[in-house]
């Protein structure tokens, strides 16, 4: 499941999404996940599966998400800008 060359933000986020994936009902074996791969549309991700992966990013990261800054499905639309989101974030602190 992880790509060579990914950094450490994003092998992490990449764990944390396959986790929440594997436990859900949209699961299947053949997919694996890549920066590229869509939450929405590839990995049939609803808005409680976004909250918890949320919560988990939150926590792993010590950053807070905030709603108003950023429109929520486009910054969680792949692993990729979700990441990117996470780094900036973690360079503001």
């Amino acid at each position: 499941m992880r790509e060579t060359g990914i950094d450490e933000i994003t092998g992490r986020v990449i764990k944390m999404i396959t986790n929440r994936f594997q436990n859900s009902l949209a699961y299947r074996e053949d997919v694996q996940i890549t920066v590229d791969t869509e939450l929405f549309n590839e990995l049939e991700f609803d808005s409680l599966m976004l909250v918890v992966l949320q919560i988990d990013i939150e926590d792993a990261f010590h950053i807070r998400f905030d709603p108003t800054e950023k429109n929520f499905q486009e910054l969680f639309s792949t692993v990729r800008s979700l990441s990117d989101y996470i780094r900036k974030q973690i360079a503001i602190k």
